[in-house]
């Protein structure tokens, strides 16, 4: 983590009918983690009521808002429309970005 980084949480829900085409991308979406890793602060998926996969929520650390543009620009989920109509513009859905400095995690 480098001092002057930010912290983005990005959701994205998938549209009806997805989940098939999600887990067929998933492993590449995993490799692209993998590459990312210096930048994952953590992930994981989203669950409706009943227990299945609706989306995904990711928790990253870049230096500006255009950083994060071209990694979602990239995302397999995206380029193969695994999330319905991709991941919402963190601006649209409340972006919660912070300094570095004080983790999202950690107390206040």
């Amino acid at each position: 983590m480098k001092s002057n980084d930010m912290q983005f949480v990005i959701t994205a829900y998938d549209g009806q009918g997805m989940l098939e085409k999600r887990m067929e991308v998933r492993p590449l979406h995993l490799e692209g983690m993998e590459r990312l890793k210096s930048h994952l602060v953590c992930a994981g998926g989203l669950l409706d009521d009943a227990g299945r996969l609706k989306g995904s929520v990711l928790v990253m650390e870049f230096q500006n808002r255009e950083e994060v543009d071209a990694y979602l620009a990239g995302e397999i989920y995206v380029t193969e429309h695994a999330t319905g109509n991709g991941y919402r513009r963190t601006d649209e859905c409340g972006l919660c970005s912070g300094r570095a400095d004080r983790p999202l995690n950690s107390p206040r």
